[in-house]
């Protein structure tokens, strides 16, 4: 759970969940996450929804969490240790669903055009 701050248009903000990525230098780099139903049903799916919005990754029921949840691929960042709040659920780093994630947030940032 973390606390992002005020948002401006388009961006995530406030408190929100958000999965950590990797800790480089003291800051976390983190991808926030919904669990809007709203916001799940537009995301891109290969299998299911593949004419989604590519920025929003559905990554499903994660442990410690109660609903399925959504990442906002185009918001992920880096910020202060200190804007974490509490651990809440937790993906393993070896797991298929975290190399998945790693692998959907390069190829968003560095090779889909949106």
């Amino acid at each position: 759970y973390i606390d992002f701050g005020n948002a401006y248009i388009n961006e995530a903000g406030f408190q929100h969940f958000g999965l950590v990525m990797s800790i480089k230098n003291g800051k976390p780099f983190v991808i926030p996450m919904t669990s809007n139903p709203a916001t799940y049903s537009q995301a891109y799916d290969r299998r299911y929804n593949p004419y989604g919005k590519k920025h929003l990754m559905r990554i499903g029921l994660v442990p410690g969490l109660n609903r399925g949840s959504v990442l906002f691929l185009n918001d992920a960042k880096f910020i202060n240790s200190a804007r974490i709040i509490d651990r809440k659920g937790y993906i393993l780093p070896d797991s298929n669903l975290f190399l998945n994630i790693k692998t959907r947030l390069l190829s968003y940032l560095f090779f889909e055009g949106e």
